[in-house]
């Protein structure tokens, strides 16, 4: 043992004669290698939630009016008509979905609009987000309308007059039935003529009876809802 400690001693002395002493290590940095991932969170990485968004607002246009919102002569009305467009594209603008509740019937006049609605034609129209209303041109076209079927009916009369008034051989005609026939025929082309007096004093109670309509079935869906804007074409 002593033996021993004295080599050892001797072996530390000549190192430290010699300079070759071990000096003491510079501790050096190692670089960080990125530790590796678990399956478990590979998997939670992978199957991490997308980030959400908000889906899109639902919105409802009510469409009224006549023949003009209805469609009609096109080949496919629900598809072309202007208010399914309309709705279409304030759904890409708005990136809200507008669903389009068309309640139009052709051939409707402003009364035959507000008498539909009291009898709760518009079911959407208490929900709705916007109101387009188009209506008024049977109202100008009905006193015209009227006004050629009375021409007709009295041409019919006076057709119906002169195939009363016909002989087999005009030699057979009276001077009498000859006053007859002079006296229908002016009578039938008098009637063909445009009384523009009597035409236009229908046009103004048909303008007038609009007006009162139009309040009267705004004030009506201004009673369901409160809210809405209101957008009339003519």
């Amino acid at each position: 043992m002593r033996k021993n400690r004295l080599l050892s001693l001797f072996f530390s002395a000549a190192l430290l004669l010699t300079g070759c002493a071990p000096s003491e290590a510079v501790p050096t940095e190692t670089p960080q290698t990125a530790v590796p991932k678990t399956s478990e969170s590979r998997a939670a990485a992978e199957t991490a939630a997308p980030e959400t968004t908000a889906p899109p607002v639902k919105k409802n246009m009510v469409t009224l009016g006549d023949s003009i919102s209805y469609g009609y002569g096109l080949e496919n009305s629900e598809a072309q008509r202007y208010s399914y467009l309309l709705t279409q594209k304030l759904s890409q603008l708005d990136r809200a979905e507008w669903e389009d509740n068309n309640y139009a019937v052709s051939g409707d006049t402003s009364s035959d609009l507000l008498y539909r609605l009291k009898n709760g034609r518009a079911q959407k129209l208490p929900s709705a987000d916007a109101v387009v209303i188009c209506i008024g041109g049977n109202n100008l076209l009905q006193p015209y309308k009227n006004y050629l079927q009375t021409v007709a009916i009295n041409a019919q009369k006076h057709f119906e007059d002169l195939k009363g008034l016909k002989k087999d051989n005009i030699r057979d005609y009276t001077k009498d039935d000859l006053s007859s026939l002079g006296s229908t025929i002016l009578d039938s082309l008098k009637d063909t003529g445009i009384d523009y007096e009597r035409l236009q004093t229908n046009l103004d109670k048909s303008l007038t009876q609009f007006r009162s309509d139009l309040d009267e079935i705004y004030s009506y869906i201004r009673d369901k809802n409160k809210n809405a804007e209101i957008y009339v074409l003519n």
